[in-house]
Parts: C-alpha cells; sequence; structure tokens
C-alpha cells in the first residue's frame, strides 16, 4: 500500500510504517537482492562496502508530513579499472547524488 501512496519506494524494502499525530514516518532499506550500477564506469556490483542511513523530511500525504529514513548501500565497484572504489546506491525519484561527496 506504501507503494501505491509513494510510488518511489516500490523499489526499496519498506520495514515499518509509524503513524502519530501529524507525522507518518516511514523505515525502509534498498533491497540486497539487487544489483547497482557503478555511476562513473556503469560496472553492475553486488558487492557491500557498508550501509548508511539517508533522511527525507520534505514529502506530505493527505496534509500529513512524511519522514522516510532509507538505509542505503555501499558498494564497491567490480571493475578494477574504474577510478570509483564505491559508491552509494540512488533510489530513483527518491534522492538525488550528493554533488560535493568526499567518497570515492
Amino acid at each position: 500500500m506504501v507503494g501505491d501512496l509513494l510510488p518511489q519506494l516500490a523499489a526499496v524494502q519498506v520495514e515499518r510504517v509509524e503513524a502519530s499525530g501529524d507525522l507518518l514516518r516511514i523505515t525502509a532499506r534498498t533491497r540486497d537482492d539487487l544489483l547497482a550500477a557503478c555511476p562513473l564506469c556503469g560496472q553492475s556490483s553486488d558487492w557491500v562496502h557498508s550501509r548508511y542511513e539517508r533522511y527525507v523530511a520534505d514529502e506530505a500525504v493527505g496534509g500529513r508530513a512524511v519522514a522516510i529514513d532509507l538505509s542505503v548501500r555501499r558498494l564497491h565497484c567490480e571493475n578494477p579499472a574504474c577510478e570509483k572504489v564505491t559508491f552509494a546506491e540512488q533510489v530513483d525519484g527518491l534522492f538525488q547524488p550528493r554533488g560535493c561527496s568526499r567518497w570515492r
């Protein structure tokens, strides 16, 4: 049902939805069974380096503020010739890549 309301969450695994007052909090994680492409060379990878949390708090559904807590994977690029050693996977329509990231 959450994927129907917020289609950008269809590609993630929703773990919990909590409603309290005027806030709807969604806790989700990117799926471990999907490959992600390196943004520099395009090589697919499922070799997980780590995970970290990203937050979105500017969505609204039915007059209720929506906070999305999303755990995303940082993956190793499996192309030895690529300059990117690791990269964070992106969720289309939910987050934009960080423009000033210091990660390699």
